[in-house]
């Protein structure tokens, strides 16, 4: 049996729904660019090949439910007149990360690469995707792959002090149209909902806090 896999309830940001492993991911040809933990696990950084093979192992042991948080676009959104344009959550005052613009492109690439490998493995868990959310930091403070997998871990478990966006609100005109990055044929065009590790968009209206 394939892996079958589904955006991730926001009812589902807790601890206690199942196992958890929360990717930082890169896509770098040599350098280990990707943070990995699972559950309450101290942090690894893995290159992106070795990130694919570790959740290949996990996905196809254990039979919990598997929530897999991605810091990367997990959903694409375009305008009236066909063209790309900007989700609700890329922007943040004068900072942007466009889903379809620099490290926002990397990012899905190397995420949906790695959801196509899943998507192959024969497993009975359900595997419920989140999008996180670690960027938009202070000028001047840098972090580790290992340390933005401690904060979207900490804002996973404790969306009542952090902004978690429902799908909805993704759309930053109602003409929008939004879908998954990839339409892989199981997925059905749900998209997950995106989890901020973010202090500083708390009081954003479009929050469910």
């Amino acid at each position: 049996m394939l892996t079958k896999t589904r955006a991730g309830n926001v009812s589902e940001l807790r601890k206690d729904s199942g196992d958890w492993i929360f990717v930082d991911i890169g896509f770098s040809a040599t350098r280990p660019s990707c943070g990995v933990a699972k559950n309450s696990e101290g942090p690894q950084s893995f290159t992106f090949g070795k990130t694919v093979d570790y959740l290949k192992a996990e996905v196809a042991i254990g039979s919990r439910p598997l929530n897999l948080m991605i810091e990367a676009p997990l959903s694409v959104a375009f305008a009236d007149n066909g063209n790309p344009v900007g989700r609700h959550t890329d922007k943040r005052g004068s900072q942007v990360r466009y889903w379809y613009m620099q490290s926002g492109t990397l990012t899905m690439v190397a995420a949906t690469s790695l959801l196509g490998e899943l998507l192959k493995c024969e497993s009975r868990r359900e595997v419920r995707l989140f999008e996180g959310f670690a960027s938009f930091k202070s000028p001047g403070y840098r972090t580790s792959h290992e340390d933005d997998v401690e904060r979207l871990r900490r804002a996973a478990w404790n969306p009542e002090n952090h902004c978690v966006v429902r799908p909805p609100k993704l759309k930053v005109s109602e003409s929008d149209t939004l879908r998954f990055a990839v339409q892989f044929a199981d997925m059905d065009n749900e998209i997950p909902p995106v989890v901020f590790a973010c202090d500083h968009v708390l009081g954003d209206p479009n929050c469910l806090l």
